[in-house]
């Protein structure tokens, strides 16, 4: 942990999170248990119950000034838990700090204890000790801003939807009489009055948040500053993808098998079942990168004369999925764009 606190003075709380059921460990810095291995569903008043037992274990012990929570980054079924407790108001006055670990370092760090049990939970435990003797290097959970950029590119996404299909009605409807015409024109600079304020909001909002990994995006030669706080506010934090093909999964760039017997078929038909929001950010920002970058452009052309049938939709989603590697890489190892780094 970066920040400066008094361990002698800290609960650590370690969350084993799943998909229906969490368990929760608390400890203090002498190995102490003040929560041991209790399971909590995985509901709002899960979070709640989980709130309350942390705060009337600090009302009730005086020692404590600080409070510490870890918990796994696997997938989204902790967003939702890490957002409430960082934001609690019982737990504030502790200078409540939560982090989403990478299970690599956890499960690595796990190993050394020789003589860990199989208890259901123990990792709750595993998770506590880990914070306890200062192993976690990573900035505490900022997810609730997270959201705040998320709604604003969202909004954004809405905004450009709209402008596109009023200029559609325009084209459609040239021949209407002026004063319906201007009417068009009218919705239109709206649209794009607001585009632009909501584009200035989105980049003070993604410099307060994560600035660090904005620039590693942004130095991807076409990707633009405005996808790449959409792509940001979408995944969150890239530790909670273990590698590419998690991250494209969620996305939903993946294609289903269509196969029987000894037939493979050579159309296959994307997922498109995970994040719409992403998935679309990073299907323009790969768009935009093939033409500022001649590596993409390259994979796009060779991916184009492959076939006969949707040639620009399949070269484009192939190049995404492409560019989806170049986005972990980049992001998990905190690097600068270059050209011999993305191959």
């Amino acid at each position: 942990m970066k920040e400066h606190i008094d361990y002698l003075s800290t609960l650590f709380v370690g969350i084993d999170i799943a998909s229906r059921i969490h368990v929760i460990s608390a400890l203090d810095f002498n190995e102490k248990f003040y929560i041991k291995m209790k399971p909590v569903e995985n509901t709002r008043e899960g979070a709640a119950l989980m709130e309350q037992m942390i705060s009337d274990v600090l009302e009730h012990n005086h020692l404590f000034k600080y409070v510490v929570i870890g918990m796994e980054a696997t997938g989204f079924y902790g967003v939702h838990l890490a957002n409430y407790l960082s934001a609690s108001d019982l737990l504030a006055p502790f200078s409540v700090r939560v982090y989403c670990l990478n299970p690599k370092e956890v499960k690595n760090y796990k190993k050394s204890f020789n003589d860990i049990g199989k208890n259901d939970g123990i990792d709750s435990y595993v998770i506590a000790d880990f914070a306890r003797v200062g192993r976690i290097a990573i900035k505490p959970w900022r997810g609730s801003q997270y959201l705040a950029l998320q709604r604003l590119t969202r909004h954004r996404m809405h905004i450009t939807e709209c402008i596109a299909r009023e200029k559609t009605y325009k084209l459609n409807n040239i021949y209407l009489k002026f004063s319906e015409y201007a009417l068009l024109r009218n919705c239109i600079s709206s649209f794009d009055r607001e585009l632009k304020a909501i584009d200035k909001a989105i980049l003070q909002t993604v410099q307060g948040l994560n600035p660090d990994d904005h620039t590693v995006l942004d130095s991807i030669p076409g990707i633009g500053k405005v996808y790449s706080a959409g792509i940001l506010a979408e995944i969150g934090s890239i530790k909670a993808f273990p590698n590419a093909n998690a991250l494209a999964k969620y996305c939903g760039i993946v294609w289903n098998d269509n196969d029987s017997g000894d037939f493979t078929a050579e159309d296959r038909h994307m997922s498109k079942a995970g994040n719409r929001y992403l998935r679309c950010y990073i299907i323009e920002a790969a768009g935009s990168v093939i033409r500022h970058c001649p590596e993409y452009k390259a994979f796009y052309d060779k991916k184009y004369a492959e076939t006969r049938n949707h040639q620009h939709k399949r070269a484009l989603a192939l190049t995404s999925r492409k560019f989806i590697r170049l986005l972990f890489g980049l992001l998990d190892k905190g690097q600068l764009y270059s050209p011999e780094k993305s191959r």
